[in-house]
Parts: structure tokens; C-alpha cells; sequence
């Protein structure tokens, strides 16, 4: 599902325009990338914890050239998956 369909589908089940839905899905997804910039947490409960964490600079290969590198260290998102969420994605 890709952001159209995710408004379409929220428009769909909650009868508001597709115009009103995309301004707060970027409302939230603004909030939600200016927090994890300045090194917050966002939990959803129920749903999961987006949180970022540094990677530490590793070696690696360039496959073009098979020059060693080292790849610098940087800082990447990960998501936790809450307990709900768990729940619904393995009950059969």
C-alpha cells in the first residue's frame, strides 16, 4: 500500500475528503520525521516505537571496483512492533 491508497482507504472508512485526510497523514509524518531528527522516541501504543539509533562505521567492499572502503558511521530509523500489533500479524 503506498501513501494514495493509505488515504483513499482512511477517506473511504471515515467519510472525510481524500484533501483532509492527506493534510493530517503529512501533518503526522512531519511530526513524526521532526521528533526522530532531534533524537525522540514515537511510540503508538498498541502499534510499535519508531526510534533512531547509530550505525558505527563498518568495512565494506565497492563490488564495481572491489576497492575496500569503510562505510562512515550514520543514523538510521528502526521500528519496534507493539504487542497488538504482533497479535493481529500471527493470529491464524
Amino acid at each position: 500500500m503506498n501513501k494514495r491508497e493509505l488515504v483513499a482507504r482512511v477517506a473511504r472508512s471515515t467519510g472525510l475528503e481524500k484533501k483532509t485526510v492527506r493534510s493530517g497523514l503529512e501533518a503526522i509524518l512531519s511530526t513524526v520525521r521532526e521528533n526522530l531528527r532531534a533524537g525522540g522516541k514515537v511510540k503508538l501504543v498498541g502499534f510499535g516505537t519508531f526510534r533512531t539509533a547509530c550505525r558505527k562505521p563498518r568495512p565494506a567492499i565497492n563490488l564495481q571496483t572491489m576497492e575496500k572502503v569503510i562505510l562512515p558511521e550514520r543514523r538510521v530509523v528502526t521500528f519496534s512492533p507493539g504487542s497488538t500489533l504482533k497479535q493481529t500479524l500471527n493470529h491464524r
